[in-house]
């Protein structure tokens, strides 16, 4: 098994610790500093060559990071479903799944009838890219609140049982709600 990002515990703390950090210009306010504190991400350009990459898979691979191996033993002897709705912001989208993906689970992505059509092509190519893209449901902006090991533990707790709630849609919900100004 090839080696992961959790095969290095004791190197991290070291590493960091030996980083040579001069708070200085931040104390002080100088020019240079100063013009971070109005930078922001610029998703748009990301999300441009994304769409006019011809080889997606590495225009993905070059901006977000996919573990390659399991993390455990453990988890590659339980893994996971995940179902994701989305329609927007595919570099959110890809940042997020970046962050919970693990090549041992399956994710089945739909895009909602919202969504542009390069947005549903684009997701449409992600299979090429990820073997395991084709059920926990996440909407496209929430992420799970427990790591990979930690789920794969409670649903081997939970013993093959589903822990979720589904209601009817109250049809006038919105008729009763209160505004609050």
């Amino acid at each position: 098994m090839e080696k992961t990002s959790r095969d290095f515990p004791d190197i991290l703390p070291t590493a960091i610790e030996s980083i040579n950090i001069n708070c200085e210009p931040v104390l002080s306010g100088s020019r240079g500093i100063v013009k971070y504190k109005y930078w922001t991400f610029n998703y748009d350009a990301i999300e441009k060559e994304l769409y006019e990459s011809e080889n997606i898979c590495d225009t993905i691979h070059k901006y977000f990071f996919f573990e390659k191996n399991p993390l455990s033993l453990e988890e590659q002897a339980y893994p996971l479903s995940y179902g994701l709705v989305i329609y927007k912001d595919i570099v959110q989208v890809l940042l997020e799944l970046s962050i919970f993906y693990q090549p041992q689970n399956v994710y089945c992505i739909t895009v909602d009838q919202g969504a542009s059509k390069i947005y549903k092509k684009f997701v449409e190519n992600l299979p090429k890219c990820f073997k395991n893209i084709k059920t926990f449901y996440l909407s496209g902006t929430d992420l799970p609140l427990r790591t990979n090991l930690e789920m794969v533990r409670i649903m081997k707790a939970l013993n093959g049982s589903i822990n979720t709630d589904v209601e009817q849609f109250e049809q006038d919900r919105y008729r009763i709600m209160e505004v609050i100004f």
